[in-house]
């Protein structure tokens, strides 16, 4: 993430938008399956979130660098 490039970023592009909007794929036609897809998918994104908190936090604790 911290890779320097020479293109110009944008919000769009950095976010990756169109990849995520194109994951939400509805396999028929209810009208809430669209919300039962968004919602469990961004389920999936906090849980990735709170792994990555407890990684940096395991971290933290292990080496004693846990701030004062």
């Amino acid at each position: 993430m911290s890779e320097p490039t020479s293109a110009a970023v944008n919000y769009s592009s950095y976010l990756r938008i169109d990849d995520l909007l194109a994951c939400q794929v509805p396999r028929s036609d209810e009208h809430d399956e669209l919300l039962f897809i968004v919602i469990h998918q961004v389920y999936e994104l906090w849980f990735k979130q709170l792994l990555h908190e407890l990684g940096r936090l395991l971290t933290v604790l292990t080496d004693g660098d846990a701030p004062a």
